[in-house]
């Protein structure tokens, strides 16, 4: 229910009392219009109801300091939190007001438990779709019996963080890629090493490992050759988010963007775990780049920037993000990318990528399942129309396949796709 200003400093009458007044006034007016007390005897109580609740409201509210946590799992969000203060008496009248995250769905309302000295409230929430986002502190009232008027409850309440993304992120891991598709110009060996693919031999150095010594050439040549090979299997990872509206439907495009920083968050959040150097990357208009690092400081500053990320109300061209990549990071590093690539201004992003040294590795959420059915199509034509959908949007992203692998994300709960690539990269198709 509203509320607005109310007669004292802090007190604020409800949309309740406003009515109160209202219905009181309104028929003091027709007892004075028609001359008949009994309009005014019932109107009467009515115009003193919300005068006199206000003047029960405690002058200044009781203090409340918020404690509270998220629990649950994946789609399945259960808050629970505990308010500390002395409230005695009052605690009865004390009322608290979650407001949901966008896109969720309240499973249970609020249950508040009230005593003198605490009280605890716990709400649970079903989400449409994974999400990094912050849930604003709830407001805490003073509220009397009749719920005319209200007081703020001050305190010290923190926002709670919400993060949701997939589960295989969290057992993620080193992401190790091999690059399946060779630059311009390169060759491609059979004979792989723990470095990468076999590029020649050279002297071996003092501490060379045995591992890396090729035996038959050093027997042959009689010295001690060690084989060398091209750095390809990487431990650091650049994550790149297009923030680029590409659908025309500024709700969807916000949607796709919130699922796909979920995703990313996950993934950043996995690996810096593991104590390897990330970079992140967002590019709308300009490129904002945080530079490959690790440590806690380096996954504080990533994960903000992750989860600041906007989406951006001009869309520039592909070939800016890549020219803009090399100020930050060095060519040939792991290059994840998140995008709609289902048009332009996307689609023309991993050519520019590949031509300046960046193989990507592209991730692309769906729009297809954030789609309402339309209501002129029967069952059978609808199901049609969006196999045809689908079709058309895999023939999109295999013509894609020549600058980079591609995973076709529409279940947003599940990045299988993605772990099963990363377990073992195939070299066409659309996973």
């Amino acid at each position: 229910m509203s509320a607005v200003a109310g007669p004292e400093s802090g007190v604020r009458w409800t949309g309740r009392a406003y009515l109160l007044l209202a219905t009181g006034a309104a028929l003091a007016m027709v007892a004075l219009i028609a001359r008949t007390p009994v309009a005014l005897f019932v109107g009467l109580p009515l115009l003193i109801a919300p005068l006199a609740t206000a003047s029960l409201v405690p002058r200044s509210g009781p203090s409340a300091d918020l404690t509270w946590a998220a629990g649950g799992e994946a789609a399945s969000v259960e808050v629970e939190g505990t308010l500390h203060g002395s409230f005695g008496s009052g605690a009865a009248n004390l009322v608290v007001e979650v407001a949901p995250p966008p896109g969720a769905i309240v499973a249970r309302p609020v249950r508040i438990e009230r005593g003198p000295e605490s009280v605890r409230f716990a709400v649970a929430w079903r989400l449409r779709e994974p999400t990094v986002s912050r849930v604003p502190a709830p407001e805490v009232l003073w509220r009397d019996p009749l719920g005319l008027c209200e007081l703020p409850v001050g305190g010290a309440r923190p926002e709670l963080p919400l993060e949701r993304y997939p589960a295989e992120l969290h057992r993620l891991g080193p992401i190790r890629l091999d690059r399946t598709i060779a630059a311009p110009g390169e060759t491609q060996s059979r004979r792989l090493g723990r470095s990468g693919e076999f590029h020649g031999i050279r002297e071996a150095a003092p501490d060379e490992p045995w591992g890396r010594i090729n035996w038959r050439a050093s027997a042959r040549f009689g010295r001690l050759l060690a084989n060398e090979f091209q750095v390809d299997l990487t431990g650091d990872l650049l994550i790149l988010l297009d923030v680029r509206a590409c659908s025309g439907d500024r709700q969807l495009d916000e949607r796709l963007l919130g699922i796909a920083r979920a995703a990313v968050f996950g993934i950043a959040d996995s690996v810096l775990h593991s104590k390897l150097r990330v970079g992140y990357a967002s590019f709308g208009e300009f490129l904002d780049a945080v530079p490959l690092s690790a440590g806690r400081g380096h996954r504080a500053r990533v994960l903000a920037a992750i989860t600041s990320s906007r989406l951006s109300p001009v869309a520039a061209p592909a070939e800016r993000c890549a020219h803009s990549l090399r100020r930050y990071y060095r060519p040939g590093v792991t290059t994840l990318v998140f995008s709609s690539w289902t048009g332009e201004p996307s689609e023309g992003l991993a050519p520019y990528l590949r031509r300046q040294g960046f193989p990507p590795l592209l991730v692309s959420p769906s729009a297809l399942p954030l789609l309402r059915p339309s209501t002129k199509l029967g069952r059978e034509d609808e199901a049609l129309a969006r196999r045809l959908q689908v079709l058309d949007r895999r023939a999109r992203l295999a013509e894609t396949w020549r600058y980079g692998p591609v995973i076709d994300w529409d279940d947003y709960w599940s990045l299988e796709g993605l772990a099963r690539f990363l377990r073992r990269p195939m070299r066409r198709g659309v996973a």
